[in-house]
């Protein structure tokens, strides 16, 4: 949460991944460090660049297109639209340049838009993207599947949409 002076607030989303000891392949993405009285050392890193965290992410997101269900006590939920099986070996490639969201392809099969600014209340490019693709639309990238969670009490509880996946057009 970014408070300004005038009141207004911004929200961000900044995925992590978290580890025991320093991953060299990483360095660049390191958000910062600290021994946890819990856990010991701990390295947090923008999870977006490390490609065992997304891997996870594309996993969960297979799994939500076979009914399987969330434990309960867990805020995240992956939905899936029905007609792709995703390419869950693929390997995941951060596209570099983006300003508001990040975009990770996996393989040639999918890219996933990671919202980095969210707002409360349904994304419209999720929106849109899945009515289009109910519809059998063949003009734009097939919409796969997307994450949310529940939006804070501060919001009326909306739902906050943090990530969608689509089909990978090249071109």
């Amino acid at each position: 949460e970014v408070a300004y002076d005038d009141g207004d607030r911004d929200y961000y989303q900044l995925p992590l991944a978290f580890y025991g000891e320093l991953q060299e392949h990483l360095t660049h993405a390191l958000v910062g460090a600290w021994d946890d009285e819990s856990f010991g050392k701990a390295l947090a890193y923008d999870a977006v660049h490390d490609p065992d965290a997304m891997a996870c992410w594309l996993d969960r997101f297979a799994a939500a297109g076979h009914d399987a269900a969330p434990p309960a006590d867990d805020p995240l939920r992956f939905h899936r639209l029905p007609g792709h099986e995703l390419d869950t070996v693929a390997h995941s490639t951060l596209f570099s340049g983006e300003q508001s969201n990040s975009s990770v392809a996996f393989g040639e099969d999918s890219l996933m838009k990671v919202f980095r600014r969210i707002t409360p209340g349904r994304n419209p490019d999720i929106t849109v993207h899945e009515v289009l693709t109910r519809a059998g639309s063949e003009h734009v990238a097939a919409l796969y599947g997307w994450l949310e969670t529940e939006g804070a009490a501060e919001w009326g509880g909306e739902v906050l949409h943090l990530a969608m996946l689509q089909q990978f057009l090249r071109t």
